[in-house]
C-alpha cells in the first residue's frame, strides 16, 4: 500500500513539474509572433551550448522575417530585427514598458 501511495505521489511530482515546465509554450503564438518550436520542457534551443548563438540568430532572421520568439526554458522571448520597430519601442513607447 505504501509503494502504491509513493508511486503515487511520484508521478503527481513529475507531471507538476513537466506543467510547470512547459506553462508559457504557446503564448508567443496565440498573439501572432511566428516561433521556433520548443523542444520537450527545454525551451526553442536545448543545445544552445553547442551552437553558435548569432548565427542561429540570423538563420531565425532569414526563415521568420523581422520579428520571431523563442523560449528559453520556459520564458518566452521575443526578438526584433527591424531597427524601425525597435526604435519605436525603445523610443515612442518607452512609457508602456
Amino acid at each position: 500500500m505504501l509503494l502504491l501511495y509513493t508511486t503515487a505521489v511520484l508521478a503527481a511530482f513529475i507531471v507538476g513539474a513537466i506543467l510547470y515546465a512547459r506553462w508559457h509554450y504557446g503564448e508567443l503564438e496565440s498573439v501572432g509572433i511566428p516561433t521556433a518550436k520548443p523542444a520537450f520542457i527545454f525551451g526553442s534551443d536545448p543545445n544552445i551550448h553547442d551552437v553558435v548563438v548569432h548565427e542561429k540568430d540570423y538563420e531565425r532572421f532569414k526563415q521568420f522575417g523581422d520579428i520571431w520568439g523563442s523560449y528559453e526554458g520556459r520564458s518566452p522571448q521575443v526578438f526584433i530585427a527591424d531597427p524601425e520597430i525597435a526604435r519605436q519601442i525603445l523610443i515612442k513607447d518607452f512609457e508602456n514598458f
